[in-house]
């Protein structure tokens, strides 16, 4: 069942969680991760991305948290972000691209 906790975005950035959380309008949200079947497909979309990282001009990262665009209270982790180069480089992204 998923948990929520109350804390402010400065707390949220400089703070490490084990395991990871996503930040949605000042609570902390727990991840939907772990099963085999997840992982897995994680792992296949990274490696095909992988694969087109230079032919395309795309940067892969997997689990980079992000703000989400428009908003200053949203941050997600997603299994897999695709960035089109160039990009900004962040601890944590904030910039769709420069």
């Amino acid at each position: 069942m998923a948990t929520s906790i109350s804390v402010p975005v400065e707390e949220y950035l400089r703070t490490t969680y084990h395991p990871d959380m996503e930040y949605v309008d000042g609570q902390l949200v727990e991840r939907h991760v772990g099963e085999h079947r997840h992982s897995r497909l994680q792992a296949l979309l990274t490696g095909l991305f992988l694969s087109l990282e230079r032919s395309r001009r795309l940067r892969v990262l997997t689990e980079q948290r992000l703000r989400v665009l428009g908003t200053k209270h949203r941050y997600r982790i997603p299994d897999v972000c695709v960035m089109a180069l160039p990009y900004r480089s962040e601890p944590v992204l904030t910039t769709p691209r420069t």
